[in-house]
C-alpha cells in the first residue's frame, strides 16, 4: 500500500510533461526492478484503482523467474540463485508472483494456489500459453546480464552526468530492449549507489566511485558507518506507541 504512493506521484508528474501534454498521452508505461515483486504488484494495484498506467514492465537480472514466466510461462523456481552486481532483485522465487496471478486470473484462488504449490514442492511449473497471453495485455518482461548492466552504468555517466544505482541500470536497459525511451515511458529508480560501492567499483572504476562519493553522495548516507543503520522504528525506552512516534518523528 505504501509503494503505490509512489506510482501515483510519478504518473502524475509523467503526465504533465509538456511532450506528453503536446501529444495527449493519456497512459504511461512503467519499467521497475523486479525481485521478490513488491514493486510491480503495487504499480499494479495502483493501475486496477483507476490510475492511468499502460504496460508495466519487469525487468530482471540472469535470476529470471519473472521474465520467463511473462514470455514463455515457464514459472519453475530457478535452480540456483546468480550472484550478480544486481544483487537487491536476485530471486529464486519472486513471493509476490502469486497476487499478479491472482488477478490476472480473476480471483482463481484454486488455479493459483496450484501453480505456486508447484512451484515450491517441484520447482517446475509452466502456465498454459491462453493464460500467457492475457498477462502479456498488461505486463512485460526483459532480462539483463551483468555485461549490460555495466554498459548501461558507464553510458549514462558518460553520456548525461547520471550515476545510476545497478538496479535501475537494470530498469534502464529493459527499456531501452523494449523499445521504450518516449516521455511516455518512467523507469523506476528503487535504490542509490550509495548502498552498492562494490557494483558501481566493479562498472566505474576506483575513480567512478570516488567522483561519486565526493559530489553526489547524499551527505547523510556518508555519515552511516560501513555495514551499520540506524533503527529508526526502534520503540522509545519505556514509551507507548505514542511516545515511539513523537521519538521517530523528531529523529527523522
Amino acid at each position: 500500500l505504501a509503494q503505490m504512493v509512489h506510482y501515483f506521484w510519478t504518473v502524475f508528474r509523467a503526465l504533465e510533461n509538456p511532450t506528453n501534454k503536446e501529444k495527449s498521452v493519456s497512459k504511461i508505461n512503467i519499467v521497475i526492478p523486479t525481485g521478490a515483486m513488491g514493486n510491480i504488484t503495487a504499480c499494479y494495484l495502483s493501475k486496477l484503482s483507476g490510475l492511468q498506467i499502460g504496460h508495466i514492465s519487469a525487468a530482471t537480472n540472469v535470476n529470471d523467474v519473472t521474465f520467463r514466466t511473462f514470455n514463455n510461462g515457464d514459472l519453475s523456481r530457478n535452480p540456483v540463485m546468480h550472484m550478480t552486481l544486481s544483487d537487491a532483485i536476485n530471486i529464486q522465487v519472486p513471493y509476490n508472483m502469486e497476487r499478479i496471478l491472482y488477478y490476472k486470473s480473476g480471483g482463481d484462488e484454486d488455479r493459483v494456489k496450484c501453480w505456486m504449490e508447484g512451484v515450491y514442492n517441484d520447482g517446475k511449473v509452466v502456465v498454459e500459453e491462453a493464460f500467457v497471453k492475457i498477462i502479456q495485455e498488461e505486463f512485460k518482461s526483459e532480462r539483463v546480464t551483468d555485461e549490460e548492466l555495466k554498459e548501461t552504468m558507464k553510458k549514462y555517466k558518460i553520456e548525461f552526468g547520471y550515476y545510476a544505482d545497478p538496479h535501475t541500470c537494470v530498469a534502464i536497459k529493459c527499456a531501452e530492449k523494449l523499445g521504450w525511451e518516449g516521455p511516455d515511458t518512467v523507469i523506476m529508480s528503487t535504490a542509490s549507489p550509495c548502498k552498492f560501492k562494490e557494483s558501481v567499483v566493479t562498472c566505474l572504476g576506483e575513480e567512478g566511485w570516488k567522483d561519486y562519493y565526493e559530489n553526489v553522495c547524499p551527505e547523510y548516507a556518508k555519515e552511516v558507518p560501513a555495514g551499520e543503520t540506524e533503527d529508526k522504528f526502534a520503540k522509545a525506552e519505556g514509551g507507548d506507541l505514542e511516545a515511539s512516534q513523537k521519538s521517530w518523528e523528531k529523529r527523522t
